[in-house]
């Protein structure tokens, strides 16, 4: 259903009919520019069907109320008919309120929601309504619906709150009264605002601006504010609110400002909003005065066809509306209509106005005629201060235009606007004051880049790489910065300004030109600066047509100008003298100076006197031919020529990596130096240079010509996994990397395991580590120089979990004292300090657990810092040299006690007593660790400048050893603290790199951990790059077996015993198994005997075994009939698990025995013995025989080879002397047991002894 918002009309009348004549007719404009609308006017119906009509809700304030009500109408009927409303307060007073809203009867069918709001009712009263429908010609009731009641709520004065007293703002405006503030929480509120006339009221959101909104739906002004019979003055305010898309109106999208009316507008945003005449944003309309004080807001994308895509100002009467502006922004507003005038602001006549501290952006005049892409207006007078235009655009004016009236401008900034079809690229104006403002890089088509101007002050102001583009050489087409026709008796009075690189394309006035002077108008240029244009045919000013009074040009310095000044009217001569030229010769000058070396005139310029010297009073002139020298990846020099200006004070240092330029976001001041070394860059990034100079009086030129210096990026290496392989493999890892420039890329594999043993420093726990160097007079040592040039460098490897403040060493004591550590705790950025008079260099301190090369070199202008062969900063001036009265070098901690110890290891500190190259240095770091700097071979300054070396490899206990070059004298270091050597050593891999494929092949049998760098470098000619990725190598070891051996004893022998030889022995030798994983080694003795299986004999760590004949006689008999026999033995290397047999052929030995058979035992016998059986093999009986030294008891079992007893034979007090006994093969029962191998056993006292025999079948 449609839902009108109706305006009402107050009539009374009774109940059936309404007194129409009582009707009273409030203007259309108290209706929120809402027209009255009707339906099907005109159209009739035969017929009548029927009307209703059903009162609605009722929303109460104070003094008002919001009333809706619901319409049917069905075809038929005919007439004009309202809606009323029937109001009845508590006394019984009945009022009737009509709608402003016509409808014809006819031919319709309509259905409507309609709401009304009804001011000027009592508070705390109640009322009961009803709604009907009437005809609006005779007031007779069609419809009338049920009676309702409400009550006003009690005034109470103050604060209204919206939307927990009030439903609306609008509710709540209308229950305001003078000095009332109606404060509205935050939130999206759909209204169109129609302000009551009531003084005073502070409309102010309990939020802010980014949060309460009033959203005008596109249908009319978000607030309409205009009076009928009340004056709104400055104790009126709008706060906090953002306020949007009003529009479907004429003038004032977002805010209407009529007659009568000054407001104040704070912190508000008013952002998209239209209009299709004025004031896309604001308009502000006066028959007598109106004005807005407007702080801290901004005005964003608002948009108008004719004047003030922001705001606009307009006048009825004899008063001019005014704006007082400041600390707001304007930006990306727009004028859209062909003669718009303001994109930002547009004014036809402008009461005394002023904006100060306010940003205009991007606002946009597209029309075809008039101009101000920023501002406009046509008379009056607008001062501008504090202010900032940049990239606006219009057809004249890019910045500001002013057709009449008076424009001053104080201390702004005009960046990069743009006049494109007309004049001035910042400013078009008559008479102006222009002061202390900047002028950069402003465009316009025809005349003036910057300004374009027909008299008045330009004082104090920088013109810089302002241009007129357009080529034709006419009137229209000149003056790069400035364009200037001066009116009769008007003068332009141009003083300390300074102009740098402007350009007319048309190569007349590429600074100034100067349209019409009249003879009674005058020109005066003083205490300026002409610095050099880029055009071929340059001139910095032009005179075109010259009839003026007096035109004069004094003590400004021209510079690097082809023809500084160029008349082209010869009816009056340009008097331009005591100017400096650029050079001590004085001006080329046809005839006053031909031989003049500076800048040239031509002949209508008078040039005598000039000055040899740049004026002192002129601004001070740019630093000159600023060049880069050198650069790396993350560094870069730059120098200039040495100023001129006889009061020069120093040079101001600029860059960034913006393209834009000014303003530049970092500054370093140099004093009287004329070159710099920025270090610690970006790799990658281009980074843009200029430099400034500056006088005794503080006053500082413009930037000299920029410098860019793109920085190599390096390349990206993607990240390596880390590799796991078996011990005596090898394996291969692809490489990837990529250039952003597409630099070829090559890679480098490095190391980072070190070989030796160095101190562990432990500046983590309570017992730190550190070392105090002493000579051998047991004195402090100081080997770093208190005064001169130096090198300190070192190799350090710090934990990375390494906390607090760290020195790798240190030398002297505050305010002198040398030293490098790191800065910051554990997860905090630690960055490299070196020494008290530089303290952060801003390069950041590594803590990777790896190793790294750090030096410091001071020579006599300045100090560096080198981090692995690359310069890595420098301070620009020397650091001091350590105080000769602070305590010695301390190596792994300041000096002091309990202060910043380091955590890591530390090696290769070396000291120089002169500073080394840079080619010196990264010779150094190139070596790698360790090559000892008091080699001579090395390519750097001679050892004989080394004033201390420690390699911290060296040493014992608590001690280090150091030394001098070509001195006997002994240095050592004390170790304090806890005293621990951590070994390094290197793996023992065989790398390769082809193309992008790394072979990795470690030894055979090596095992252990392996870390890696590698190096992506790409191919840039200039400064080449590189980026690294590190990973891990983990050869997993395997078991392996023992080393091959060979016997060393002969390869067979023969050996007959006897009893006389029994004690004789047999040797085998063997050589020695290694076992590559340090397992100890077992040799296990096998021997063979004829057919049967090799059994084990012996198990030895020696390399021999020597056998007993005796033990030779038992064992290779048993079980073998006969009186020879053959004996093999083998010998095998046994680590736990694996076994190697010893290489050859098995040891033989041919054994006779018959001697020892034969022979009976005489005597009695020195020991217990038992002999093997005989015959052995047997079958059916065999003898067992055994000796007795002395009477003993004895036993002898009989086992099968399952260990069970077969036979026993137990036999007492047995004499001493050699015995047998017979068995017949049967068992302890006296059965035949079956053939097979057995065991018998001799039991004597403490002797026990068992062998084997065999039955047969």
């Amino acid at each position: 259903m449609n839902r009108f918002l109706l305006t009402i009309f107050l009539l009374s009348s009774a109940l059936a009919q309404i007194n129409i004549d009582k009707l009273i007719e409030i203007p259309a404009e108290k209706s929120e520019s809402l027209e009255v609308q009707s339906f099907n006017q005109n159209q009739s119906s035969g017929s009548f069907s029927g009307v209703s009509i059903t009162t609605g809700d009722a929303t109460p304030s104070y003094n008002s109320v919001d009333l809706t009500s619901s319409i049917i109408i069905t075809q038929g009927g005919s007439g004009e008919v309202g809606i009323y409303y029937n109001l009845v307060d508590s006394d019984g007073n009945s009022n009737w309120y009509v709608a402003n809203l016509s409808i014809f009867l006819g031919n319709i069918n309509i259905a409507s929601d309609n709401a009304v709001t009804i001011s000027g009712l009592k508070d705390t009263t109640k009322y009961s309504w009803k709604a009907a429908i009437a005809y609006k010609s005779s007031g007779v009731i069609l419809a009338l619906g049920e009676t309702k009641e409400f009550s006003t709520i009690p005034y109470v004065p103050g604060q209204l709150k919206v939307p927990s007293q009030y439903s609306t703002i609008q509710a709540g405006l209308n229950a305001a009264r003078t000095s009332d503030t109606v404060l509205v929480a935050a939130g999206t509120y759909n209204e169109n605002i129609m302000w009551p006339d009531v003084n005073g009221i502070k409309l102010i959101s309990a939020g802010d601006s980014s949060n309460t909104i009033i959203d005008g739906g596109g249908t009319s002004s978000v607030i309409y504010m205009n009076p009928l019979s009340a004056t709104i003055d400055t104790t009126t305010l709008i706060q906090g609110f953002k306020i949007t898309n009003g529009g479907g109106v004429s003038n004032g999208g977002g805010l209407y400002i009529g007659n009568d009316v000054v407001i104040n507008v704070k912190n508000s945003i008013f952002l998209e909003n239209t209009s299709t005449e004025r004031g896309g944003g604001i308009f502000i309309i006066n028959d007598s005065q109106s004005g807005l004080y407007m702080t801290d807001c901004k005005v964003v994308n608002n948009t108008t066809q004719h004047s003030g895509g922001g705001i606009a100002l307009d006048y009825n009467g004899s008063e001019s509306p005014f704006f007082h502006i400041s600390g707001t922004k304007f930006i990306s507003n727009n004028g859209q209509g062909e003669s718009c005038q303001g994109a930002g602001i547009g004014a036809t006549r402008l009461g005394t106005s002023s904006i100060s501290n306010c940003y205009f952006e991007n606002n946009i005049n597209s029309g075809q005629s008039n101009g101000g892409g920023a501002i406009y207006f046509y008379s009056g007078e607008l001062t501008v201060n504090n202010s900032t235009f940049k990239n606006n655009t219009a057809p004249d004016g890019g910045a500001i235009k002013a057709d009449g009236g008076m424009l001053i401008v104080n201390n702004s900034e005009f960046i990069y606007n743009t006049a494109n079809s007309n004049n001035g690229g910042a400013i078009s104006s008559g008479s102006s004051q222009i002061e202390n403002s900047k002028f950069i890089g402003n465009t316009a088509y025809s005349s003036g880049g910057a300004i374009k101007a027909t008299g008045g002050i330009i004082s104090g102001n920088i013109f810089v790489n302002n241009i007129v583009t357009r080529t034709i050489q006419d009137n229209n087409s000149g003056g790069g910065a400035i364009w200037i026709a001066v009116a009769p008796s008007s003068s332009l009075n141009i003083e300390d300004c300074e102009f740098v690189n402007n350009q007319a394309y048309s190569d007349i006035g590429d600074d100034i030109y100067f349209y019409t002077l009249y003879n009674t108008s005058s020109v005066s240029i003083i205490n300026s600066s002409f610095i050099g244009s880029s055009s071929p045919n340059e001139n910095s000013i032009y005179f075109w047509f010259n009839n003026g009074n007096s035109m004069d040009i004094s003590k400004s310095n021209f510079i690097l100008n082809e023809n500084s000044i160029y008349n082209y009217d010869n009816s009056a001569i340009v008097n331009a003298t005591n100017n400096y030229w650029g050079h001590s010769s004085g001006p080329y000058h046809p005839s006053q100076n031909p031989t003049g070396q500076g800048d040239s005139t031509n002949q209508w310029v008078n040039v005598d006197p000039w000055l040899t010297a740049p004026n002192t009073d002129a601004p001070p002139i740019p630093a000159q031919n600023l060049k880069l020298d050198s650069q790396t990846v993350t560094s870069a020099t730059f120098s200039w020529d040495a100023s001129k200006i006889g009061d020069l004070a120093g040079y101001k240092f600029y860059y960034d990596t913006d393209s834009s330029g000014y303003p530049y976001a970092n500054s370093i001041d140099l004093g009287n130096v004329v070159t710099k070394s920025l270090t610690g860059l970006t790799a990658g990034k281009t980074y843009y240079v200029g430099v400034t100079t500056y006088d005794t009086d503080g006053n500082e030129s413009w930037y000299s010509k920029e410098v860019a210096v793109q920085l190599n990026n390096p390349p990206v290496i993607s990240s390596i996994n880390d590799v796991t392989i078996n011990e005596d493999e090898s394996t291969t890892v692809e490489l990837k990397a990529t250039d952003p420039e597409g630099d070829p890329i090559s890679f480098i594999l490095k190391k980072n395991n070190v070989e030796g043993d160095f101190i562990n420093f432990d500046g983590a726990s309570g017992a730190k580590t550190w070392i105090q160097t002493k000579n051998e007079m047991n004195e402090e040592d100081h080997p770093i120089p208190d005064e001169g040039d130096f090198t300190v460098s070192v190799w350090a490897r710090a934990n990375t979990d390494a906390n607090e403040l760290m020195e790798i060493y240190s030398q002297g004591k505050q305010p002198g004292n040398i030293y490098l550590g790191s800065s910051g705790n554990l997860g905090e950025t630690k960055y490299i300090r070196a020494g008290d008079s530089w303290g952060n260099t801003g390069v950041s301190f590594p803590v990777d657990g790896m190793w790294h090369h750090y030096v410091i070199t001071k020579s006599s202008s300045d100090a560096y810092l080198y981090l692995d062969g690359a310069l890595a900063a420098s301070k620009g001036a020397p650091i001091d040299n350590p105080n000769p009265e602070g305590s010695g070098l301390y190596i792994g901690k300041q000096y002091g006690e309990g202060r910043e110890y380091f955590d890591g290891n530390i090696a290769e500190l070396t000291v120089w007593g002169s500073e080394l190259s840079a080619a010196e240095i990264k010779t150094i770091y190139n070596s790698g660790l360790f090559l000892s700097p008091m080699r001579d071979t090395l390519d750097y300054k001679s050892s004989d400048n080394v004033t201390i070396y420690y390699n911290l490899s060296e040493g014992q206990d608590s001690t280090v050893y150091g030394k001098e070059s070509n001195s006997s004298e002994l240095f050592y270091g004390k170790i304090n603290g806890t005293v621990e050597w951590r070994e390094f050593r290197n793996p023992k891999i065989v790398t390769s790199i082809s193309g992008t494929t790394l072979t990795l092949n470690p030894d055979k049998d090596w095992n252990g951990e392996a870390n890696y760098l590698v190096i992506a470098t790409d191919g840039n000619p200039i400064t080449p790059a590189s980026s690294s990725a590190a990973f891990n190598l983990t050869v997993v070891p395997i078991q392996d077996i023992p080393e091959p051996f060979d016997w060393t004893s002969s390869a067979s022998d023969t050996v007959i015993i006897s009893k006389d030889n029994l004690s004789l022995t047999y040797d085998l030798k063997w050589s020695e198994s290694d076992d590559v994983d340090n397992d100890t080694i077992n040799y296990i003795v096998y021997a063979k005997i004829g057919q049967y299986s090799p059994e084990e004999i012996f198990d030895t760590t020696a390399t021999s075994y020597s056998i007993f004949y005796e033990d030779i006689a038992e064992g290779a008999f048993e079980g073998i009939p006969g009186n020879a026999a053959t004996v093999r033995f083998s010998v095998w290397a046994h680590d736990g698990i694996d076994s190697v047999k010893a290489g050859g052929e098995d040891r033989i030995l041919y054994v006779n025995r018959y001697d020892y058979l034969s022979i009976e035992s005489e005597g009695i016998p020195n020991e217990f013995a038992l002999h093997e059986n005989y015959p052995n093999p047997f079958n059916p009986s065999t003898q067992i025989r055994f000796d007795l030294p002395e009477i003993s008891d004895v036993r002898v079992v009989i086992y099968n080879m399952l260990g069970q007893k077969v036979k026993t034979f137990n036999m007492n007090s047995i004499s001493a002397g050699s015995h047998s006994i017979k068995w017949n093969a049967t068992n302890d029962l006296g059965d035949p047991i079956g053939a097979g191998v057995y065991l018998y056993q001799l039991q004597a006292q403490e002797f026990v002894k068992t062998r084997k025999m065999v039955l047969l079948k």
